[in-house]
C-alpha cells in the first residue's frame, strides 16, 4: 500500500486546475481549434517517429 504524500496531492491538484482552465479556454472557438490544430500536429510527430522506416 503506498503512502500519498502531499506533493502529490499538488500536483493532482494543480493538473486540475490546468485542466479547468483549458476547457474555459476551449469554449471560445479559435482557442479550441488552435488546441485541435495542436493536438493534431503533436499526433503526426508522434506516428512521425515510431513508423518504421518503409524505404531506406
Amino acid at each position: 500500500m503506498s503512502i500519498i504524500e502531499e506533493d502529490d496531492l499538488n500536483s493532482v491538484s494543480n493538473e486540475n486546475s490546468a485542466l479547468l482552465s483549458l476547457q474555459q479556454n476551449l469554449q471560445d472557438p479559435t482557442e479550441l481549434e488552435a488546441h485541435n490544430y495542436d493536438t493534431l500536429e503533436t499526433e503526426n510527430l508522434v506516428l512521425r517517429r515510431n513508423m518504421p522506416r518503409l524505404y531506406d
